[in-house]
């Protein structure tokens, strides 16, 4: 029954003799990646399992992906995606549970933020039309996931 869920699939599941459903994430041809109920169980590894244990599957409509960022991790994890499941499927989770991204500051603007070639999470002060963190330019655009600090001034 379950086998005839694609890749990506979110749904409540049960398993055979359980009483309980639980969130699960369907991963290639070969069954479901349930998500943890405690740290314990997600360290041993007791997350996936395949279609022949599965009693019940309810599909689920995702409106509100804040709970549901944990699939897109499922689906970017290597030995998951040997079975098959693409990270396309990954990576549309990941944008809807994204904040969106700020506006541009104005002049003298800071934002904490990422760059393509700089290690770690720097302060960069807008000036002019790029921005400066102490030791590198970068153009609005190159500066990942900013986070804004103060706003700058208008003339």
């Amino acid at each position: 029954m379950s086998a005839a869920y694609q890749p990506g699939t979110v749904a409540m599941v049960r398993q055979f003799n359980a009483e309980n459903e639980r969130r699960a994430v369907r991963v290639g041809d070969l069954g479901w990646h349930l998500r943890p109920c405690s740290d314990a169980e997600d360290q041993a590894g007791l997350d996936f399992v395949s279609d022949a244990l599965i009693a019940d599957v309810r599909p689920l409509v995702v409106l509100d992906l804040d709970d549901f960022q944990w699939a897109a991790l499922v689906l970017r994890n290597p030995k998951i995606e040997a079975m098959g499941t693409r990270t396309g499927i990954a990576d549309q989770i990941e944008a809807q549970t994204k904040p969106p991204r700020i506006p541009e500051p104005v002049q003298f603007g800071v934002v904490e933020a990422a760059a393509d070639k700089s290690p770690g999470r720097h302060k960069w002060v807008r000036q002019g039309d790029l921005w400066w963190n102490g030791a590198a330019w970068n153009t609005w655009d190159a500066l990942i996931d900013p986070t804004l600090i103060r706003e700058g001034v208008t003339e």
